[in-house]
């Protein structure tokens, strides 16, 4: 029956005594298949548009005649009338579902070291590709494009699954050349006693040294007043300073919150805003507290919510007395300045320093130590 799928067809069930008759009697009709089961029971398979003419003229002949299964189109219409409900839903939800895969909702960068995937963004947004828009360049484009715009990019793969891009890169191997780098200064010291052994340094004993600058150049300036690189060596000794300091104020304000809030939302589709409270903040002094949260996270329903609280706040001043803060004060930082040290530092002195501008109140612990180098 394969061969009729596209075509109504109707099964009988037939009863009577004289088969020879039934045969006579349906010659002139199109009969798909006729299938005797007993002396006096047949079933007959007839296209639909014939079914009428052959149930009124088997009757007529006193036959017994019901219809038991449809085949075909017929069969299928049957079924669709009897689930009209999914049939409409299906009509909608085919064209929708159809037309949200033609979104990006995804783009993911693979394999990157020293381009951020941020710059790759940037690019593609640059040539019209970004997520939630419907993106109509080919793979083979975005290669040529990423290709283009990044030198040190060897090979890229472009990829596009459902409604996500996913992009491979390599990078290119950097120049293969020797080189060196410079020696840092670990601490912010007084150099003792400096020695460069190889390299290039603009520092003498007696000088300064800040934390992170450079001690000495990976170079050195040859009889032709050429850099010519090379391992940077050099021996030191150095008065290192940690210092901690906090502030002291007689009079504060500090503010503390009410109870009293007021919040206001925004939903969105993707980064699309679909509906937004008109934010205005009621208070005159206040904390803002901001978030978002999803409704629904899917390839087709990015639904999120965002959160805007405004928090009343109430001063309040309050008055501090430094000679019973004072001993705290310099535990704060000492702290602050041993923090600083390195555990297996020794330290050689310890200072505490108070000095007064204006209604600030400055306690400062200098830590001195020895570094070697």
């Amino acid at each position: 029956m394969r061969k009729y799928f596209c075509k109504s067809c109707q099964t009988f069930e037939v009863k009577g005594l004289n088969f020879h008759k039934i045969l006579v009697t349906l010659q002139p009709y199109h009969v798909l298949q006729l299938d005797r089961k007993a002396y006096d029971l047949c079933y007959i398979t007839v296209l639909k548009k014939d079914a009428k003419k052959i149930v009124k003229v088997l009757k007529r002949q006193n036959f017994s005649i019901k219809m038991v299964e449809r085949f075909g189109l017929d069969r299928f219409l049957g079924l669709c009338r009897a689930r009209i409900g999914i049939v409409i839903g299906m009509i909608f939800i085919i064209p929708c579902l159809f037309f949200l895969s033609q979104f990006t909702f995804r783009i993911e960068c693979v394999g990157l070291e020293s381009i951020t995937e941020e710059q790759i963004l940037e690019v593609l947004r640059n040539h019209g590709i970004e997520t939630y828009h419907i993106n109509h360049q080919d793979t083979k484009e975005i290669e040529t494009i990423l290709t283009q715009s990044f030198p040190n990019i060897s090979m890229v793969s472009c990829a596009k699954h459902g409604t996500s891009y996913v992009i491979s890169i390599k990078e290119k191997l950097p120049d293969i050349e020797q080189s060196f780098d410079p020696i840092v200064a670990p601490y912010t010291m007084m150099l003792t006693t400096f020695q460069v052994h190889q390299g290039y340094s603009p520092y003498q004993v007696g000088d300064i040294v800040k934390k992170g600058d450079i001690l000495v150049y990976p170079y050195y300036i040859n009889e032709n007043n050429e850099q010519v690189a090379i391992q940077p060596n050099m021996t030191i000794e150095s008065i290192v300073y940690y210092v901690g300091q906090v502030e002291f104020r007689e009079k504060e304000i500090q503010y503390e919150r009410t109870g009293r809030t007021k919040c206001f939302s925004s939903y969105y589709f993707g980064k699309f805003l679909l509906i937004q409270d008109n934010i205005e903040n009621p208070f005159e002094f206040f904390e803002k507290e901001s978030y978002n949260e999803y409704i629904a996270q899917n390839l087709f329903l990015p639904i999120r919510v965002g959160k805007t609280i405004f928090y009343e706040l109430a001063e309040k001043e309050i008055v501090h007395n430094f000679e019973e803060e004072k001993d705290g004060l310099i535990h704060q930082a000492k702290n602050l300045a041993y923090e600083q040290a390195p555990k297996d530092a020794k330290i050689e002195s310890e200072d505490v320093v108070i000095l007064q501008n204006g209604d600030v109140t400055y306690v400062r612990v200098n830590l001195q130590s020895i570094w070697k180098g």
